[in-house]
């Protein structure tokens, strides 16, 4: 990464007061709701790691509400590939992707307007424990949708002693790894 950007980024730990199981929550600049998104920084951030990616034949950048889905716009702004983000509303929308994000309070994500057949890149904010993609990555499997490639801006030093299946195949591209231990 380039070092002028690292200095910029700004990344810590809060202590959550929610029900979700884990303890703390990452905090950075990429989805601007604890620290206010500069979007100089997003568009520099999400072209390093852009670079990354194989983004060959890929249909859509795909982002998980909330804090991924800027995440992922910032790389489908750069590379002008559609972006696709996840809900936590069940729609009356056909067809229909479903996964969960088992540690949070609201864990159902459900994301709309992807076919079997599609060829779709995952940008994640943050990547603590893998569940959460594992879980998507699963389901996307199960529906016929391709995933290329993942990445995120930020990931934990020692999230893979958490081993899920689904994620063996990738080596997952990120900018920055945060932390001595998973959040």
């Amino acid at each position: 990464m380039n070092i002028d950007l690292a200095k910029n980024l700004e990344v810590f730990l809060l202590e959550r007061n929610n029900h979700d199981t884990k303890k703390y929550k990452i905090i950075h600049q990429f989805d601007g709701r604890v620290v206010p998104l500069k979007p100089d920084v997003l568009k520099e951030t999400a072209k390093e790691l852009a670079k990354l990616l194989n983004l060959e034949r890929v249909d859509y950048i795909l982002g998980f509400a909330e804090g991924g889905v800027l995440a992922a716009y910032g790389v489908s702004d750069v590379t002008n590939i559609p972006m696709v983000g996840s809900y936590r509303v069940r729609l009356k929308a056909a067809p229909e992707i479903i996964f969960t994000e088992p540690h949070s309070e609201r864990a159902t994500h459900y994301i709309y307007g992807l076919k079997p057949g599609d060829r779709v890149v995952i940008v994640e904010d943050e990547i603590t424990t893998g569940s959460t993609l594992s879980s998507a990555v699963g389901e996307l499997r199960r529906q016929k949708i391709e995933v290329v490639d993942i990445g995120s801006y930020i990931i934990c030093r020692n999230f893979r002693d958490k081993i899920h299946p689904e994620l063996k195949d990738f080596n997952i591209k990120h900018l920055l790894a945060y932390g001595d231990r998973i959040y």
